[in-house]
């Protein structure tokens, strides 16, 4: 039905290919809009640069990309990066082919730097999940205090 407005917002971005009008939203702003294929045209486009990241190479690192990316932009050249994910998008097997092993691996390269940051975290979680019980021993023993039988002076 030609009346009918659907709003999809999506993570996953295979899931609108079909849609009549895909809309790249950044900050508020419509940066680019049209079909999956007029998207995909663009060379230096939004969508384009996003559905390659989603569905990139396994043997191809997110990190080397970005870097690769802040480089080209860096020296005014953004087709450097289009072209370059193109190039290694091509080899190997696909990301949906992949085994749960390669991914997590590549999980614990990413987060290698952050394990101060999971340090914290945990002491944070431990600490929390020590004051929840403890408070309800305070607010027992208060409950106690407040229920017992003084006899008037």
């Amino acid at each position: 039905d030609k009346k009918l407005i659907t709003i999809v917002i999506a993570h996953r971005l295979s899931t609108i290919r079909g849609a009549d009008k895909i809309a790249y939203v950044d900050h508020g702003k419509v940066l680019e809009a049209g079909t999956y294929l007029e998207l995909m045209q663009k060379p230096h486009g939004h969508y384009k640069r996003l559905e390659t990241l989603q569905s990139m190479d396994q043997s191809m690192d997110r990190k080397s990309i970005l870097e690769t990316k802040n480089l080209a932009e860096a020296a005014g050249v953004e087709d450097e990066v289009t072209v370059k994910i193109e190039a290694d998008f091509g080899k190997g097997k696909g990301a949906d082919e992949g085994n749960a092993k390669d991914f997590q691996r590549k999980a614990k390269d990413i987060a290698k730097e952050e394990w101060k940051y999971f340090i914290i975290g945990s002491i944070g979680a431990l600490m929390q999940g020590v004051v929840f019980p403890g408070q309800g021993f305070v607010f027992a023993f208060l409950i106690e205090v407040f229920y017992q039988f003084t006899l008037p002076c």
